[in-house]
């Protein structure tokens, strides 16, 4: 138990700092400064991590909630007012929303008066919160001239975390299909590579994902461009991390999170 408040005390401390993007290799998922790098946890989503078992992912109050007419889980939104997104930012945002809405019941919505909603800003790299939250609950797509959260995959993989979903890398049965290699993690880091109880993040009845948008790549948080995962089989080639869009599986997933009947 000692050993857990020492962890839980660690993250803490490192969600207070945010780091500078000092490498090329470095992604902006990777320097927002918080919890395997782009999840924004409250106290409480942490200590459910680490002591109860029946929390995170699989815990329905954190989703959101179902229109009792349309049958459809609603999500309001907002895009903070001056942010410095151009009008093909905001369709990329909107383009990323529309493709989960055709594969989903998730419809996203312009928030009018509800309490809870989304709101969208470039803040310090790429991040969300996990779940509903209650009340305005902030996602970062950073943009500027020399970097972008802006992009298709990007987009999704943040909403995803916001729909309730952590990484895929943290199921349980992860070391059935990739190793960790600790010794080219960035000191201070492993925590971003914990793996989960079964009863906090599940994979709804699917397989484990090397191909989903929620996967770290090969190199996340590496002390010397080395891997810090390795897949345990040539399926995908070996490939992860991709940021181009869902994956088959990360939509069935989500409809399976959300019993959405289509």
């Amino acid at each position: 138990m000692r050993n857990c408040f020492v962890v839980i005390f660690s993250i803490i401390f490192y969600l207070c700092k945010s780091q500078p993007l000092n490498s090329a290799r470095q992604s902006l998922e990777e320097v927002a400064g918080f919890f395997e790098g782009d999840m924004n946890l409250s106290n409480q989503q942490l200590r459910d991590i680490f002591m109860n078992p029946n929390a995170g992912v699989l815990d329905s109050r954190r989703r959101w909630n179902r229109d009792s007419i349309t049958r459809n889980v609603i999500v309001p939104f907002q895009i903070r007012a001056r942010s410095p997104y151009t009008q093909t930012q905001h369709n990329i945002i909107r383009a990323a929303m529309d493709e989960i809405e055709r594969n989903s019941c998730i419809r996203f919505v312009q928030r009018t008066n509800q309490q809870d909603f989304i709101e969208i800003f470039s803040g310090n790299g790429c991040w969300s919160h996990v779940g509903r939250n209650g009340g305005m609950q902030e996602l970062s797509l950073a943009h500027s001239s020399s970097a972008t959260c802006v992009t298709n995959g990007i987009v999704m993989h943040e909403l995803l975390h916001a729909l309730g979903f952590y990484h895929m890398q943290s199921s349980s049965n992860r070391d059935n299909f990739v190793r960790i290699n600790w010794e080219n993690i960035q000191p201070g880091m492993e925590h971003n590579f914990l793996k989960y109880d079964h009863n906090t993040v599940g994979l709804f009845n699917t397989n484990y994902d090397f191909d989903s948008v929620l996967h770290y790549s090969r190199t996340a948080f590496s002390r010397n461009g080395r891997d810090t995962i390795t897949t345990l089989s040539s399926q995908n080639n070996g490939r992860i991390g991709q940021r181009m869009r869902m994956s088959n599986g990360d939509f069935t997933r989500l409809r399976n999170m959300y019993n959405c009947s289509t």
